[in-house]
């Protein structure tokens, strides 16, 4: 396998990881959490063990710094026994190298146009998706998430259970839409 079909098939599964995360109620349940972080540990895994076979650089970029400050801090106050919660703190720590591992092979995996083209599609897809989704829901049962379970506080929308994080993912998906990295985007 080239390195070009291993990063291709790397940003699907990257896109496989984001889908989950948006579909599995808004990746607010623990269980939906593990699956993202556990998926996203496994495919960095495989990326090492690529990365030391076939001796590939990694790319690095500055990025990457913000989710490692918020790590080194979380760790810093587990270590100093400063934090308000510890069981709070460890959890909050595991999500954001979570993020970072994520970030990083994002970095990586998008180096090539091609790759970030097909991306951006699948992308936009699955926002239209999530936004009939989320319409049907609200006009065919709008106090449930998918009709199969009840929402807390009744503010359900789409696979959401707060509105406002429907909001928020259908204008990123807007935005990505007019962004200059959107694939053939012909205003100058």
């Amino acid at each position: 396998m080239t390195f070009y079909k291993f990063r291709n098939l790397s940003g699907w599964c990257l896109f496989s990881i984001l889908s989950f995360s948006i579909l599995a109620f808004g990746t607010v349940e623990t269980w939906a959490e593990m699956v993202v972080e556990v998926s996203t540990f496994l495919l960095a895994l495989v990326w090492i063990g690529w990365i030391l076979k076939r001796r590939d650089q990694l790319v690095s970029h500055w990025l990457l710094l913000v989710p490692l400050l918020v790590v080194l801090t979380a760790s810093t106050q587990l270590v100093l026994d400063i934090a308000a919660s510890r069981y709070g703190a460890i959890h909050d720590l595991m999500l954001w190298v979570t993020y970072l591992v994520f970030l990083a092979l994002c970095i990586n995996v998008f180096q090539d146009r091609w790759i970030r083209e097909q991306f951006a599609h699948a992308r936009v897809l699955l926002c239209f998706s999530v936004a009939v989704a989320g319409l049907l829901q609200y006009y065919l049962s709008p106090d449930t998430v998918y009709g199969l379970r009840d929402a807390p506080d009744g503010s359900v929308f789409g696979p959401f259970i707060d509105r406002n994080h429907y909001a928020v993912l259908i204008e990123c998906c807007s935005r990505m839409i007019m962004s200059p990295y959107a694939p053939n985007r012909n205003v100058p």
